[in-house]
């Protein structure tokens, strides 16, 4: 059987200079991973690193103010169920650049925290609950602002997978701002009444059910949430059944029903 065409094999360099790589590089060594490519530069895999670095010591301050919150003496248990939502939502996106980076052959580096305050009190003409939104607000900023300098390296890169991934980080972080805003400007508001301040301490944590429920973290919901649901759902069902419970049209809806809830 003749071979047809004698010309060079497509791409025989790339494939050439790929196969050496694969050939040289070691098991369990981060210098020489397999599925790396030319595209993921020391640049970006620098800024990847400092940007969970700074989400690490981020979730490190708003679980201090969770536990600042939910202590005996002050009792704010809803302020600080959102902190902690808050603070398991920065873990998850964590893990997910973590998993990222994984995913591009780079390194991903467990770096320490540094030291945040663990009080938070702030005097008696401060607001402590203000002064604890303004600072998650301000972290939320800079966050944001490290995806936009991500997305910049990423278009000047022509790196497409790191622009769509930081493009996401980037909506996701200006819903945290606009969240974190409408809360700052209610308490800038209200700051000196305290009875305001305990009405949105009781208000918070059915505002943050669906957030919670949207970032995959509703495990972390208090129970009588999920009851209440499970109430409303059930007066729901009653009232659309009711009339005519063995239509064969509400069967199958009550078949859907359940299903759902």
């Amino acid at each position: 059987m003749q071979r047809g065409g004698g010309g060079k094999f497509p791409g025989q360099d790339l494939i050439q200079k790929y196969f050496d790589e694969i050939r040289d590089a070691k098991v369990g060594d981060p210098s020489t991973p397999f599925a790396r490519l030319s595209i993921s530069t020391k640049d970006t895999e620098k800024l990847l690193n400092d940007a969970v670095e700074f989400m690490e010591n981020s979730a490190a301050c708003t679980k201090a103010t969770s536990v600042w919150f939910s202590r005996d003496n002050v009792g704010l248990p809803g302020i600080a169920l959102f902190f902690k939502i808050y603070t398991q939502s920065t873990v998850n996106d964590i893990w997910v650049l973590a998993d990222f980076m994984t995913k591009r052959g780079e390194h991903f580096e467990v770096r320490p925290t540094s030291e945040h305050p663990s009080e938070l009190a702030r005097g008696k003409n401060e607001s402590d609950v203000l002064h604890a939104f303004e600072k998650a607000l301000a972290m939320s900023k800079a966050c944001a602002e490290g995806s936009t300098k991500l997305w910049a390296l990423a278009q000047k890169n022509g790196d497409p997978h790191l622009a769509c991934k930081a493009q996401e980080c980037a909506d996701a972080d200006a819903c945290k701002v606009k969240m974190l805003s409408h809360y700052v400007s209610h308490l800038k508001l209200v700051a000196d009444d305290k009875h305001a301040i305990k009405e949105f301490d009781r208000r918070l944590p059915f505002e943050i059910n669906d957030w919670a429920c949207a970032v995959g973290i509703d495990a972390a919901l208090p129970a009588r949430l999920m009851c209440n649901s499970l109430m409303r759902a059930e007066k729901w069902e009653a009232q659309m059944f009711e009339h005519e419970p063995n239509h064969p049209k509400d069967i199958v809806r009550r078949e859907i029903f359940k299903k759902v809830v």
